[in-house]
């Protein structure tokens, strides 16, 4: 009395097994195995990234001021001495016509600001209770006080950087007019900001002279932009990668003022009918971006702590990809100063 297996039932077709199947998934198995394997001449290679020598590295506001000043008026008269007068025009124009935007931009920065905090607001029970909801004892638990907290607004922070290389010749002046922009804007809403160059042809020159050995070995002990360890990444030329520290919100009215007109005459002077600018310390060179990135990692959190901010936003202003080149690993076995 079992069930009985009714052939009619089945249908070959359906039930076909194709006996290739097996050894087709074996050898397709054992194919696609090589692209497992891993070839030696792509094997990735893990490394290091140096610390920034920040003291070395940053030329300081005061001095770029100092020598931008120099600078802009040797080009201007090297090359073409009435274009100076007009700059200076142009730059009181700029001035006064960037206010309009910098106005739009405070308000809508105020305004986000504004929101976020009203969306962030709780209202909380006091602890005291309210003498008009007493009565509601038996059937109310809400009889208390209550009042709204409001956070306090987060602080914010701007740091900007600017790649001062060759092929930025023509956007220079683009470039410095929305950074004097930015910076007019951070001193409206009160934001702490840093703006910094990064380049490749600042020379630094310790003046020895007048120093001991001692002094000397301490100055050269410091002289490159990076520290470098076992293992980590050295890249070419970076004994001569600078930032330089075009503008911060720690300067003087009277610095910003006179920073703020040296960046727009070396912006001017390399405007297309005036390609005559004789630049020394502040030519452009090629794009350090990978050098000034890996400074940002020191810079950053320095500036976080500083003024205790909750965000700090970095900005680059760049045309396109960086040279950066890595010359070498770092073979030594103490830490090797640039």
């Amino acid at each position: 009395g079992g069930d009985v297996f009714d052939s009619g039932d089945f249908d070959p077709e359906k039930h076909k097994i194709e006996e290739d199947d097996e050894f087709v998934t074996e050898d397709t198995w054992e194919n696609r195995k090589q692209e497992l394997v891993e070839d030696s001449k792509d094997a990735y290679q893990y490394i290091g990234l140096p610390k920034a020598n920040l003291k070395s590295m940053i030329v300081p506001y005061k001095k770029v001021i100092k020598e931008l000043d120099a600078e802009n008026i040797a080009s201007y008269n090297q090359s073409r001495p009435e274009a100076l007068n007009q700059a200076d025009e142009e730059f009181d124009k700029f001035r006064s016509s960037s206010r309009k935007i910098v106005n739009y931009m405070a308000k809508e920065f105020e305004r986000k600001k504004a929101a976020e905090v009203y969306r962030r607001q709780t209202v909380a029970k006091t602890g005291v209770l309210d003498v008009n909801k007493i009565h509601q004892y038996r059937y109310n638990d809400d009889i208390f006080l209550k009042k709204t907290l409001i956070p306090d607004g987060k602080n914010h922070g701007l740091i900007m950087l600017v790649d001062w290389s060759a092929s930025m010749y023509y956007q220079m002046h683009d470039t410095l007019k929305q950074i004097l922009n930015l910076v007019w804007f951070c001193q409206k809403v009160n934001i702490p900001f840093e703006v910094y160059a990064y380049t490749n042809s600042y020379w630094r020159t310790p003046e020895i002279a007048d120093m001991t050995a001692t002094e000397i070995r301490e100055v050269m002990k410091s002289y490159g932009s990076f520290n470098y360890k076992y293992g980590d990444a050295m890249f070419y030329g970076t004994d001569h990668f600078n930032l330089l520290n075009l503008m911060s919100s720690r300067m003087t009215a009277s610095e910003m003022t006179r920073q703020s007109k040296n960046l727009y005459r070396y912006g001017f002077a390399h405007k297309d009918y005036y390609t005559g600018a004789n630049y020394k310390q502040y030519a452009m060179g090629s794009t350090p971006t990978v050098e000034a990135l890996l400074a940002m990692q020191e810079i950053i959190p320095n500036f976080k702590k500083a003024y205790n901010l909750d965000k700090v936003n970095l900005i680059t202003l760049t045309d396109g990809d960086p040279n950066s080149e890595l010359q070498q690993i770092y073979k030594g076995t103490d830490v090797h100063p640039g």
